[in-house]
């Protein structure tokens, strides 16, 4: 086994390796790439000053159930004269969001994006948050998840969910019609609850808005804060079918105790750099964009965790003839030290901490959280199709868009593993599809299918997949 000084300077040469392959290709890129300027139309479909999309939140994914609650935006676009408007989706949104779903997911939240901060080329946005999820997953974590399929509480494998589920989850109606109530005792084996409030304050910046080469620069700075509070389903009742049952095996997690299994605070500083020509972030036509984001977290800032994390992203956006365009992203993130279980499931994109492997943002054609560990690798190939768009009196305008996508990712255990030990054949692929459907050009929805070999997973809500 490596000593621990020796697995941190690995892990710092192939950070510092990456970022300068980042650094060189923006700096050859940047001599091809446009900039990152708002198309012109765009431009000419763009709302001028105040106005907002409220609606009632209808959600529907495969975790978490069906969603409901109120969402309202309000933006301030400004005038054509007001410098930036050319390039700014808009200068501010305020977000405000009550939501639930049938599944025992709550998050509430109040946001705020704010670009050219006081006439200057800074941007904010900060966010508070209150979630509660009383049937979060646990997989298990490493490089073991992907090794293997579905592994039940008897160490037995299953190739497809339905199976696992019928097998060992006791999805088994007959038995239970007979009164057979032992058939669920492992119903919420891969189930865990957590309470987490949190909120996070991030500046982002660009070093010029003149010179040709700096100007597609952006830095990042921020802080998030966030308490997590843990509970397991073992000795627990639940309802299933309107009927109570107990957890009377353990749970995967309560076996595993994994780091971080009683919670705790994670506090931690965000620092970043980016290079984008993207032209309308919302959604996107044309352009790239190639990021590295760092997350450290120490006792200093109140923390009950010391780790840090990096993690590098890349995606390109092309639109060829009549609406059609792909989009391709690849993503590559490592931790080190006693991250906890709750916190290792992300990638921490410049813009958003996206969970993951699995899930409406990640890999689609699987739950979320599916596959976790210390280091992760993701691809991602989407097509658009630009279908049409129309106006709606006193809603605004809308458009239609065709999407299909293909996703590959893996799990490893050491930050060199990727590129040392790929081990491609472990792999999990999905593939699938879905409909776009853009509310005054800044308001995204979204409704998604994917499938995979092992299991199927639907979402309808807000935002690109890939974002």
């Amino acid at each position: 086994m490596s000593a621990p000084g020796n697995m941190a300077a690995r892990f710092c040469r192939i950070t510092a390796g990456l970022l300068g392959c980042v650094l060189v290709y923006c700096l050859i890129g940047s001599r091809v790439l446009a900039a990152g300027k708002l198309d012109d139309y765009t431009l000419k479909n763009k709302k001028r000053g105040w106005y907002f999309t409220g609606m009632p939140i209808l959600n529907l994914t495969s975790d978490n159930g069906l969603g409901y609650g109120a969402g309202v935006y309000f933006y301030q676009n400004g005038r054509d004269e007001d410098p930036g408007f050319d390039e700014t989706p808009y200068f501010t949104q305020l977000y405000g969001q009550f939501f639930q779903t049938t599944n025992g997911w709550t998050q509430h939240m109040l946001q705020w994006d704010q670009f050219r901060l006081g006439g200057t080329s800074l941007r904010v946005r900060a966010c508070v948050m209150y979630e509660k999820k009383i049937n979060a997953n646990y997989f298990g974590i490493g490089s073991r998840t992907t090794r293997r399929n579905l592994e039940d509480g008897n160490f037995a494998v299953h190739d497809s969910r339905q199976h696992y589920y019928r097998r060992f989850l006791k999805d088994d109606y007959r038995n239970f019609a007979r009164g057979e109530w032992w058939h669920f005792v492992n119903y919420k084996y891969d189930n865990y609850g957590y309470v987490q409030p949190k909120g996070y304050f991030n500046l982002y910046g660009t070093f010029t808005d003149d010179a040709p080469v700096l100007k597609n620069f952006e830095y990042l700075a921020g802080f998030q804060a966030g308490h997590t509070r843990i509970s397991r389903w073992d000795l627990r009742g639940y309802r299933v079918n309107g009927r109570r049952f107990v957890e009377l095996n353990p749970t995967r997690i309560n076996r595993e105790r994994p780091r971080g299994y009683r919670g705790g605070w994670t506090n931690f500083i965000r620092l970043g750099l980016a290079f984008s020509t993207i032209d309308f972030e919302p959604d996107p036509r044309k352009g790239v964009r190639i990021e590295y984001c760092m997350e450290t977290s120490h006792r200093f800032f109140g923390s009950d965790y010391v780790y840090y994390r990096n993690t590098f992203g890349f995606r390109w956006y092309q639109t060829y003839y009549k609406g059609l365009m792909h989009v391709i992203r690849f993503a590559y993130t490592t931790s080190a030290r006693n991250m906890p279980f709750f916190e290792m499931d992300r990638f921490a994109f410049f813009w958003n901490r996206e969970a993951g492997l699995g899930g409406p943002r990640t890999l689609r054609g699987y739950r979320v959280d599916r596959f976790v560990g210390k280091t992760m690798t993701l691809a991602n190939f989407e097509l658009r199709y630009h279908v049409v768009d129309f106006d709606v009196p006193l809603l605004g305008r809308f458009g239609i868009k065709l999407v299909a996508f293909v996703e590959a990712g893996n799990v490893y255990d050491e930050p060199g593993d990727p590129f040392a030990h790929p081990r491609w054949d472990d792999y999990r692929y999905c593939y699938g599809g879905g409909v776009v459907v853009p509310w005054n050009q800044s308001t995204i929805l979204h409704a998604y299918v994917g499938f995979s070999r092992e299991d199927y997973s639907f979402s309808f809500d807000f935002e690109h997949g890939i974002r």
